[in-house]
């Protein structure tokens, strides 16, 4: 069967239907020249058959023609028995039915080949996309990592509260600020960390920060563990 049958022009696979009944005549004149009149459409069946697979039902058709016209003028001489001209008819329905189911095969066929065609491109863009996602994860993991080494081993204090001032970050800087563990103080408020006559002033100054406010200088006392010095 074809499988370039879609992209080949019309003219060639009728061409190509023309040379493989001519060679089917051929053979027939060389090497069973000595049947005569006997079984005429030995060699015909299978000449339209496939020329019905390479070029689908039109194909199928022409050589059914070209071989009916060669038995008649050809082979019987003109003169057909009326078993004769049955046997004619029942070639003609018979290869047209030929021609039929080749085309359908072939336009599955074709159809099959581009729904191929179609999976195999989704398939490389899904393997692009995931290509690409890994790389980006990958990327985004090299941040996460640098990010997490900066706030760790910074030498300056920070601090990452959540919207209701519970503390969800900590690094060691301000665990020496304050000689409390990351672990004592992540989920509590931010409260504990101010000496008690200066919690609300200070909440007081980080709460304007929600509202957008910038600080370009500011000063917080931190109470350290002791509660005896205030930093």
């Amino acid at each position: 069967m074809n499988w370039n049958w879609a992209k080949s022009s019309l003219r060639q696979r009728l061409l190509v239907a023309l040379l493989i009944v001519a060679v089917a005549s051929a053979i027939r004149a060389i090497f069973f020249g000595g049947l005569g009149r006997g079984i005429p459409y030995l060699l015909y069946f299978p000449a339209v058959t496939l020329a019905a697979l390479y070029g689908g039902m039109l194909a199928g058709c022409l050589a059914t023609i070209l071989s009916a016209a060669l038995v008649f003028f050809w082979i019987q001489r003109g003169v057909m028995s009326p078993i004769e001209s049955l046997a004619m008819a029942v070639f003609f329905i018979s290869c047209t039915l030929i021609a039929v189911i080749c085309e359908v095969l072939l336009r599955a066929q074709a159809r099959a080949k581009l729904a191929q065609e179609k999976t195999e491109a989704a398939n490389q863009e899904l393997r692009r996309a995931m290509a690409e996602r890994e790389r980006a994860e990958g990327a985004l993991r090299e941040t996460n990592e640098y990010l997490e080494n900066l706030f760790n081993y910074a030498n300056a204090p920070i601090i990452v509260w959540d919207p209701q001032f519970r503390i969800t970050r900590f690094n060691h800087a301000f665990e020496s600020l304050t000689g409390k563990r990351a672990d004592e103080v992540i989920g509590k408020s931010l409260e504990l960390l101010f000496p008690p006559a200066m919690v609300a002033s200070s909440m007081a100054l980080i709460k304007k920060t929600t509202s957008g406010e910038r600080w370009e200088t500011v000063e917080i006392s931190i109470l350290h563990l002791d509660r005896k010095s205030v930093v």
